[in-house]
């Protein structure tokens, strides 16, 4: 057993590094679809389908360290996911918060935990792990950004509504408003958009995901269900983004740099009452 798992270790070190040799992507992204049928296909319960894939979601992020990606976003739970039954919803949350309490545990984490999402419609119980989570690993250097509660229609008019009323309120001024000010007031507006996006499953849809950040993104569908995903589709995945960005001239997604002294001001306030919101959550 031993020997298999050495053999199978340095394999995985063997691939990343001739992979390496051309571009990493440094922001992935991903919609993690498949659980229920993984679940169904084992004669499983709905909810545990889940529980494997929260636990592929921890192995991706030793992947994404082996291969130096500095940035990861996961689709965890959308506005929608409320409209299936209560006990899994329940589930999802619960696991939602096992996951993250599980990363707290770890003192070697370097993860940075980013929940992004309306975070007003998650129940109380699981707010507030996450807003602990948050918190406590503000300081760390790789985010796991993890839309929760999101879609990004709601998003976006999120963002157009703060717009709105910082121009009611005299903070901004209607020729301020750009393509670059909408961006910043995203949940993600502190994040690069991501340079890959991977849906599992083999269904060919964005699913109200990441809809404005995805203009220079590479798409890839990945037949695999998501717990079924393995370091070798990983490896796959690689491989399809250094493929697709030599064969386009891709510009870089870089953070908008806002030098106008009001707008940077404006931007500035709508991340702190971000920051604000999560520390009222921990103290509820």
């Amino acid at each position: 057993m031993w020997l298999y798992e050495y053999v199978v270790h340095f394999l995985k070190i063997f691939f990343a590094n001739v992979l390496k040799c051309g571009p990493i992507p440094r922001h992935i992204a991903f919609i993690m679809d498949g659980n229920r049928r993984y679940a169904k296909k084992k004669n499983m319960p709905p909810w545990e389908g889940h529980s494997v894939g929260g636990r592929k979601l921890s192995e991706i992020r030793d992947w994404c360290e082996l291969f130096g990606i500095e940035e990861m976003t996961v689709y965890a739970f959308s506005i929608e996911n409320f409209n299936r039954s209560a006990i899994e919803v329940e589930k999802l949350t619960k696991l939602m918060r096992d996951l993250i309490l599980e990363a707290l545990d770890d003192e070697e984490s370097s993860i940075k935990i980013n929940a992004i999402g309306n975070l007003s419609l998650i129940p109380k119980q699981t707010l507030q792990v996450i807003a602990k989570g948050v918190s406590e690993t503000a300081a760390k250097k790789s985010p796991l950004n993890v839309a929760i509660s999101y879609t990004s229609r709601e998003e976006i008019t999120n963002a157009l509504n703060l717009i709105l009323e910082g121009v009611r309120s005299d903070a901004l001024r209607i020729e301020d408003i750009t393509e670059d000010l909408i961006s910043q007031c995203m949940y993600t507006g502190q994040s690069p958009a991501p340079d890959i996006l991977i849906r599992t499953s083999g269904e060919h849809r964005l699913s109200d995901f990441l809809l404005w950040q995805l203009k220079d993104t590479v798409i890839h569908f990945e037949r695999a269900l998501w717990p079924d995903y393995s370091f070798f589709h990983f490896c796959a995945m690689i491989f399809v983004y250094q493929l697709r960005t030599r064969r386009q001239s891709r510009s870089e997604c870089k953070l908008a740099k806002i030098t106008n002294p009001r707008i940077d001001e404006f931007v500035k306030k709508v991340h702190e009452q971000r920051k604000q919101q999560i520390e009222q959550f921990l103290r509820e």
